[in-house]
């Protein structure tokens, strides 16, 4: 929200860039760390009467905000990575009456109610209204920088005054053509864009993920064991598809799609999904909304409803069911293709099969149209009711890419 603020009042104060405007970048130094306990307090009894001050809701109020985080606190974890920490920056570093700990949503509800002055004496003291604050971060924007010049003084001393609070030094103030980075964003007066440190992320993160959902290569004349399946033989690669992983996988992509679909992100996201065949492979990823390409099990009252569950995803891969001993493929079409002879008898209905051990010739045979072959295992056998099966196993050709 503080984005899409800030975005509207540069396009309408510069005029999509056809008139000057200038933007004033201000940030509190050590907020979390020096906020004023007592300060806060003060701030909070205005909002109650007098009889609910005695009462047990400010009663709470005040014990989370007098209580000292780091009495009696144990450190845990690799201790060079804290004393990476600058001590000015350390919860109790200013006295036991400052500083609230970063990252409890209370924290941040207290944050907010801090600086609400802060909000109340730009807007209406300095008749400043093009003005937006993302918790200590101020960025204020005019068509005059004598203004903001004076602006910035005003608001260091009122800090200082009314919040004891001090704004850091590198303060700036440009013209807003040379964009404002803010809450990682860049806006311009035409458009925004991701902040670089954002899309280098993305790529770490990227990577990162490609490790725990990489294929396992079988070369020519090598075998691979899967489990609960036996083996099967190159040339392919396979994919064993982990629900933790995918979760991850999903979870990581979704969190950038979300960031980078409020500006001209799109296309760097398509460039790091081009680079992550796994992420290709494994998730379903249109219009910027990624979710899983293969459907969680679920316990389904009856085997044709699996199948179509089953079969959802596969995106033109032959999908395989292991049934006892046996692999059946529900697509006439498909079990036609790999030369399927044998029939099971299932009801009234005789369905293509063959041995879980012929796992490997069924592979090679869908290898010469190009297809990859998707395995779904039985689960643990429920008590008089269907087996619950899930997708668990993806084996492609041996190429650079999915083909699937």
């Amino acid at each position: 929200a503080a984005f899409r603020t800030l975005e509207r009042l540069v396009h309408n104060i510069s005029r999509r860039g056809a008139r000057r405007a200038w933007a004033l970048q201000l940030d509190v130094a050590s907020f979390f760390p020096t906020l004023h306990k007592p300060t806060l307090l003060e701030l909070l009894a205005r909002r109650f009467s007098r009889v609910e001050r005695e009462g047990p809701l400010f009663a709470l109020a005040r014990t989370l905000v007098e209580h000292d985080s780091t009495h009696g606190a144990r450190l845990r974890g690799r201790m060079e990575l804290f004393h990476r920490v600058p001590a000015h920056k350390r919860l109790g570093a200013y006295g036991p009456d400052r500083g609230l700990p970063v990252g409890n949503l209370t924290s941040q509800f207290f944050a907010g109610v801090y600086l609400a002055p802060l909000d109340a004496f730009v807007e209406r003291t300095l008749g400043l209204g093009a003005y937006v604050r993302y918790m200590d971060d101020l960025v204020l924007v005019h068509e005059d920088r004598e203004r903001l010049e004076d602006a910035h003084a005003r608001i260091g001393r009122f800090l200082r005054d009314r919040l004891s609070l001090e704004l850091r030094a590198d303060a700036s103030l440009a013209p807003v053509s040379e964009g404002i980075d803010f809450v990682g964003y860049v806006v311009r007066p035409r458009y925004s864009l991701p902040r670089r440190r954002v899309l280098v992320h993305l790529r770490e993160r990227a990577r990162a993920v490609e490790t725990t959902l990489a294929a396992r290569v079988v070369a020519l004349g090598d075998r691979s064991e899967l489990q609960g399946l036996g083996w099967v033989r190159g040339p392919s690669s396979v994919r064993e598809i982990k629900d933790a992983h995918i979760e991850r996988a999903r979870a990581v992509w979704s969190s950038f799609a979300g960031h980078l679909s409020h500006t001209r992100g799109r296309r760097a996201l398509m460039r790091a999904l081009s680079d992550s065949p796994s992420a290709l492979a494994l998730l379903d990823g249109g219009s910027m909304r990624f979710g899983r390409r293969f459907a969680r099990p679920r316990l389904d009252a009856s085997f044709p409803a699996q199948i179509a569950r089953l079969r959802h995803g596969s995106r033109g891969a032959i999908v395989l069911i292991e049934v006892g001993l046996r692999l059946e493929c529900p697509s006439p079409r498909d079990a036609a293709l790999l030369g399927l002879t044998e029939r099971r008898r299932r009801g009234r209905r005789l369905v293509p099969s063959a041995q879980a051990s012929a796992l490997t010739e069924l592979v090679a045979r869908a290898a010469e149209s190009k297809r990859a072959i998707v395995v779904a295992i039985e689960l643990a056998p429920r008590v008089r009711a269907p087996h619950e099966r899930t997708v668990r196993w993806l084996l492609e050709p041996r190429s650079g890419r999915s083909v699937a």
